[in-house]
């Protein structure tokens, strides 16, 4: 499960390198092999570990292949989606077009959505935060829901 906040960045060449707490569970679990997409909102990067990905592709593979947001679904996550493998540092090679489309810059942070990581802009980051601090009358109820 990936859990938390961290800060970092983007370096020069497109590189982001993950948390140690990220590695070590990418690795034990997962042998680095990734999968990145775009969120559906283009407001973040998600990285999935291959093997939920390919949980998440099951799923879609059940749903009728002739329905429109089916196949703009699927489109979307193919067209933008990459497949890759974290270096030997731990690093990982962010494609220049997901960056563009997500608007990524050299200071990003990384938020652990359990089976998946996303990567945000800070600035989005915080702005995100902010807007989820005005719902915490709703969060609080919904929070309760699952003990927390």
């Amino acid at each position: 499960m990936f859990r938390g906040r961290y800060d970092h960045r983007v370096d020069e060449k497109g590189r982001l390198s993950l948390p140690s707490r990220y590695r070590e569970i990418l690795i034990k679990n997962y042998d680095g092999h990734l999968f990145l997409t775009s969120s559906i909102e283009r407001d973040n990067l998600r990285i999935y570990p291959l093997k939920s990905w390919e949980q998440v592709e099951a799923k879609l593979a059940e749903l009728p292949s002739h329905d429109v947001f089916y196949n703009a679904l699927v489109y979307q996550a193919s067209f933008y989606g990459h497949e890759c493998n974290m270096d030997g540092s731990g690093r990982v090679l962010i494609p220049q077009m997901l960056r563009d489309r997500v608007e990524l810059k050299e200071q990003v942070t990384l938020i652990g959505k359990l089976n998946y990581i996303q990567v945000w802009d800070r600035e989005k980051a915080w702005s995100k935060a902010k807007q989820n601090d005005a719902m915490a009358r709703d969060l609080a109820l919904a929070a309760a829901r699952v003990g927390f």
